[in-house]
């Protein structure tokens, strides 16, 4: 199953398609094996899928990535359309950074190859930290963050600012993304990590797409406490986790991970939001029969 080929962003819709079936049919065996990934199937699986490429961000001068998840355009929440092209792929995703940090708490994960990122913040994460985890390997290509009783001093928008290097070679690092101010030092070698963050406006997403996003095993369950409910007690099912009102007026529960069936997974197909809008002749479903047994919840024994 190594996979020998990348979809190129220039490449042909035909040719896109066939990339996404490869990369999707390799995430299938990945997940049918019943094993957490490892660090070579994830690296392998990055091959096959379509990268973009960074160089057109102002704070990255090199490389190119891969991102799933959430996504937030100003004050614009939903899912990117890689959970709706690339399910499987998204899930090895989600199990790969849930075997590194099972308590971590992420909304969205990108795959950075060779990224070299300049001094930044990301204002658009929630505190939460972000966590990068190491895929390939390779030397040097440490993370520096921001701490004013650090050693290492980098200049940030001309001015020298006081931080610590993170090695990436005993495994996962964790900082706040949001607050501090982080960027890559030199590597050698083929440098690919996983990015596991939260942006901020969780409680904005819609059911549906919180529910999709729980599904393919973000772990994006901690919500602020909803307002009260005329006529209920409050506090009897813990913060964020009491009945809301759809649509249609009438009472539903938030998707619970641990529970499984056919009526709590059919509820993620009712409405999402997605960048990029429906591909054409897209046929994904998000029910039960799509994902099945390769989906275990967050703390199943072989997942963490």
């Amino acid at each position: 199953h190594t996979p020998t080929s990348r979809c190129s962003s220039a490449a042909s819709d035909v040719y896109k398609r066939q990339c996404q079936d490869e990369a999707e049919k390799f995430a299938k065996a990945i997940l049918a094996a019943g094993a957490a990934p490892s660090r070579d199937d994830v690296q392998a699986l990055f091959r096959l899928l379509p990268a973009e490429d960074l160089h057109t961000e102002q704070e990255v001068s090199q490389g190119t990535s891969w991102t799933t998840g959430m996504y937030r355009k100003g004050g614009i929440v939903g899912l990117r359309a890689s959970c709706r092209t690339h399910p499987f792929s998204a899930r090895v995703c989600t199990l790969f950074v849930s075997h590194a940090l099972p308590q971590h708490m992420f909304t969205s994960c990108a795959f950075l190859a060779d990224a070299r990122t300049k001094p930044r913040r990301d204002l658009s994460n929630s505190s939460v930290p972000n966590a990068v985890i190491p895929v390939s390997d390779f030397s040097g290509g440490a993370v520096w963050v921001q701490d004013d009783h650090g050693t290492v001093s980098r200049d940030v928008q001309g001015q020298p600012v006081l931080g610590k290097l993170m090695s990436l070679q005993d495994g996962p690092v964790l900082f706040c993304a949001k607050d501090l101010w982080h960027a890559t030092e030199p590597w050698t070698g083929h440098r690919l990590v996983l990015v596991a963050y939260t942006l901020d406006g969780i409680e904005r997403l819609d059911p549906g797409d919180l529910c999709r996003l729980q599904a393919l095993g973000f772990n994006a369950s901690v919500f602020p406490p909803l307002p009260p409910i005329p006529g209920r007690t409050p506090g009897g099912e813990g913060p964020g986790l009491g009945p809301s009102t759809n649509k249609e007026g009438e009472s539903s529960q938030r998707i619970d991970k641990s529970r499984e069936g056919e009526e709590e997974m059919n509820q993620c197909n009712d409405s999402s939001s997605e960048d990029g809008g429906p591909a054409e002749g897209d046929t994904t479903s998000f029910s039960n029969g799509c994902f099945g047994p390769l989906l275990p919840a967050h703390g199943q024994e072989g997942v963490h």
